[in-house]
């Protein structure tokens, strides 16, 4: 047997509550009658009997408004509850920024609103991590794997002696790694939330990633007549996660490569900033970005007039993740071409 909703059981309590108190006051004026006539201070106790019946009666009159009140007095207090429930089943259909907005932060409903309103923070912040897994991870794993698919059929296209073989399956095996490595960044990420990735991040040099993403790119360059001019120096330690920075200078590497036309030239230079920080400035001769684009580029899916359809619109945005994950900054530098600057604290 299911129970009664909890407006009704609070009316039931509020009636039987009533009723007590007029039996109380009934029961006690008979009494009081009695002794009056058993003092002698009262004529007949047939009097004393109506009386107490006028009181019963009285009660009984004021019992109907009694419950029009009662009631109204329980739908006042069930109000805020309905509000909270109204706001949390709004919130589970998906209006996930959406917020329980108490009276009094500091009674009762105000405290359970603001517990509920934690708990609806979390569960918003799983579902977006969750969300931004699926789209990196689909946006990260697309040129890995033409890369390894272009490789195969390559080495198929005609008979190669063995060492070649072992040659090209190492090299897609090395691209499988990196690719998993950075996947299950990502999950981690999606899985843990921010706090508890940087918990695991490790000394590291700067330079050093960057100048083993730079290699990886290097046949790249050469197929699109491109001049990479790079300048890392040694002994550039920050505190950080090697798969994610290197898949952070990847991004801005292959955004530089696909918009800086052929014979372009690339600058990537690491040096020491103000204030214990380490930038590292990664820049390409191409055309720019457009002043409409600007203000949103580092947004999810973010595309201007005239953007190159192959990209996702996602390789910035998940460059500005993992540059706030490190509590780094990227910016846009005002100068001919595309210059991005990333800045990293060093480590103290």
């Amino acid at each position: 047997m299911n129970p009664a909703p909890l407006k009704a059981r609070y009316f039931r309590w509020m009636i039987g509550l009533l009723l007590t108190y007029l039996a109380f006051i009934a029961v006690a004026d008979a009494l009081y009658q009695v002794w009056e006539w058993m003092q002698g201070e009262s004529h007949s106790i047939v009097e004393e009997s109506g009386e107490v019946a006028v009181v019963i009666i009285a009660g009984l009159l004021a019992l109907p408004v009694a419950i029009i009140v009662t009631r109204r007095i329980c739908r006042r207090m069930m109000r805020p509850l309905e509000r909270i429930r109204e706001t949390a089943e709004r919130i589970i259909s998906g209006s996930l920024h959406e917020r329980i907005n108490a009276e009094n932060p500091d009674d009762e409903l105000g405290r359970l609103a603001g517990a509920l309103n934690k708990a609806f923070d979390r569960y918003r912040d799983a579902v977006d991590r969750q969300q931004r897994f699926a789209s990196d991870a689909s946006h990260q794993l697309r040129t890995p794997l033409t890369s390894i698919r272009t490789t195969g059929e390559v080495c198929l296209q005609k008979e190669r002696t063995p060492a070649d073989y072992r040659e090209t399956v190492g090299s897609m095996l090395e691209d499988v790694q990196r690719l998993s490595d950075f996947i299950e960044k990502l999950l981690m990420l999606a899985r843990l939330g921010a706090d508890k990735v940087r918990a695991q991040f490790t000394p590291m040099d700067l330079g050093g990633q960057v100048r083993e993403v730079v290699g990886q790119y290097e046949s790249l360059a050469l197929s699109k007549n491109l001049e990479v001019k790079v300048h890392l120096p040694m002994g550039c330690r920050v505190l950080g996660d090697g798969a994610l920075l290197q898949q952070m200078t990847a991004n801005l590497l292959d955004n530089a490569m696909r918009h800086t036309p052929e014979g372009g030239t690339i600058q990537i230079d690491l040096a020491p900033g103000p204030d214990g920080h380490y930038r590292l400035d990664i820049c390409d001769s191409g055309p720019g970005v457009a002043p409409e684009l600007r203000s949103q580029l580092f947004q999810r899916f973010a595309r201007g007039p005239g953007s190159d359809l192959s990209g996702s619109g996602l390789g910035l945005a998940i460059v500005a993740d993992i540059v706030n994950l490190h509590r780094g900054r990227i910016e846009l530098l005002d100068v001919p071409g595309a210059a991005f600057r990333i800045t990293l604290p060093a480590l103290a």
